[in-house]
């Protein structure tokens, strides 16, 4: 199995990285030691509207790094496969 469910809230990959239930506006995402908080709107019994266009850095104190393009289409990826595996 590619993901473990740490709590009824996180869920780790097999490669480290963590998608986890913030509050009702975001999610977090924890690659590496890096944290990117995920602007969402929770729509209750349907999926998270993400805002993937509000992000471009990570958090402090990684937050002089940007997030590429690419960078980013992988997090969404991960993101995506993880809301996949287990609603949060």
């Amino acid at each position: 199995m590619s993901f473990e469910l740490m709590t009824p809230q996180k869920i780790c990959h097999r490669s480290g990285y963590i998608v986890q239930g913030g509050d009702r506006y975001h999610l977090e995402y924890v690659e590496n030691g890096k944290v990117l908080v995920i602007p969402v709107e929770d729509r209750a019994e349907e999926e998270y509207e993400i805002f993937w266009e509000k992000i471009s850095r990570w958090e402090p104190p990684n937050n002089n790094e940007l997030i590429t393009n690419a960078e980013l289409d992988r997090i969404k990826e991960n993101v995506k496969s993880a809301l996949e595996f287990e609603k949060i």
